[in-house]
């Protein structure tokens, strides 16, 4: 299980007027990913082996719509590399089993083949 992680840190409009500067890379988005730990969570996944899950960050309406829009991105890339692929929404149950093991707020995933 690996955690990607947007905007690894803090926004500020300060740091991100700097940005048009010469030179100045401040206020520029940063990620990372990171090991989380070994999990099988492949009976969540409908017998896929290979999945992105993505989770919510905060308690909103609104990071739900940023899953969905985020899935259909996954889609088109997908489908303009050929990759096989598949989707699924967790249920309330299923997200809660996904918490205990670790991957906390699961809406979405998606199945690749």
């Amino acid at each position: 299980l690996f955690q990607y992680l947007n905007w690894t840190e803090n926004f500020s409009f300060l740091n991100r007027g700097l940005l048009y500067f010469p030179k100045w890379t401040r206020g520029n988005p940063t990620h990372d990913m990171f090991f989380v730990k070994n999990l099988n969570i492949t009976s969540h996944l409908d017998g896929f082996s290979t999945a992105i899950i993505l989770c919510r960050t905060e308690e909103t309406n609104r990071s739900l719509w940023e899953v969905g829009y985020m899935l259909e991105n996954m889609y088109l890339q997908a489908k303009s590399l050929g990759i096989s692929y598949s989707s699924k929404i967790f249920k309330d149950y299923e997200t809660n089993q996904l918490a205990n093991a670790g991957v906390n707020e699961a809406v979405a995933a998606l199945l690749l083949t």
